[in-house]
C-alpha cells in the first residue's frame, strides 16, 4: 500500500510516562503546504477510518506493544477525545477492534476520557495550551482506579499538551499509563 516506513520515535517523557509517534504530519493549509506528504494523507484517511489505514497504523502499534511487557498482560486503550463534545475520530474504533484481535483490551470500546465541551481545534487557532485541555477532559466511571495499565492514543499531536493532559487526567484517577503514543506529530 505504501512506501511509507513507519517507526516510532521518543519524544519525550512525562510523569514518567514515554511518549511516541510514528510519523511528521505536515498540515494540507487549504491544499497550499508543498510538504504535505503520504504520511499526511494517512493521518487524514485515519480521522475519516479508512479500514487500509487503520490497518497500517494497527501494524505499527502492534510493533511497537509487543516489544513491551504491556502485551503480556491485559489493558485498557484510552484516546484523546475530539476537539468537539461528543465526536470521535473514526479510525480508533476499528483500530481498538484491530488490536483486540491480538491482545485482552479490557475496555473496549470505552473510552477512558471524554470531552466535557468543546474546544476550537488547534489547527483552526485554537487555545493548544496544556490548561484547555485540562478544562474540558474527564476520566469515565470505567477509568476509576482500573487496576489495568493504559496504553494513551490521539491522533495527531503538536505540542504534545493533549497527552499529557490525558496523562494527568488518568492518573488522578489512579491509572497506570505505560504509554502515550500519538500517530503523527504536526511539524510547524
Amino acid at each position: 500500500m505504501s512506501s511509507v516506513n513507519m517507526k516510532e520515535v521518543l519524544f519525550g517523557r512525562f510523569e514518567d510516562v514515554p511518549m511516541y509517534y510514528f510519523g511528521a504530519y505536515h498540515p494540507k493549509r487549504g491544499g497550499n503546504n508543498p510538504n504535505f506528504d503520504e504520511f499526511s494523507q494517512f493521518i487524514l484517511d485515519f480521522k475519516d477510518g479508512k479500514p487500509e489505514v487503520v490497518q497500517l497504523f494497527s501494524s505499527s502499534l502492534d510493533s511497537l506493544l509487543r516489544r513491551s511487557s504491556i502485551s503480556l498482560q491485559p489493558f485498557a486503550i484510552a484516546t484523546i477525545p475530539s476537539s468537539t463534545k461528543s465526536k470521535s475520530h473514526q479510525g480508533f474504533k476499528p483500530l481498538i477492534e484491530e488490536l483486540s484481535k491480538k491482545y485482552t483490551i479490557v475496555n473496549g470500546a470505552n473510552n477512558l476520557l471524554r470531552r466535557t465541551a468543546s474546544i476550537q481545534p488547534a489547527h483552526k487557532g485554537g487555545d493548544r495550551g496544556m490548561s484547555n485541555h485540562m478544562g474540558t477532559l474527564s476520566t469515565s466511571s470505567f477509568a476509576n482506579n482500573l487496576a489495568n495499565p493504559v496504553v494513551l492514543l490521539d491522533d495527531v499531536t503538536t505540542t504534545g499538551n493533549s497527552l499529557r493532559a490525558g496523562i494527568l487526567k488518568l492518573q488522578r484517577a489512579n491509572v497506570k499509563i505505560v504509554a502515550a503514543i500519538a500517530l503523527g506529530k504536526t511539524v510547524i
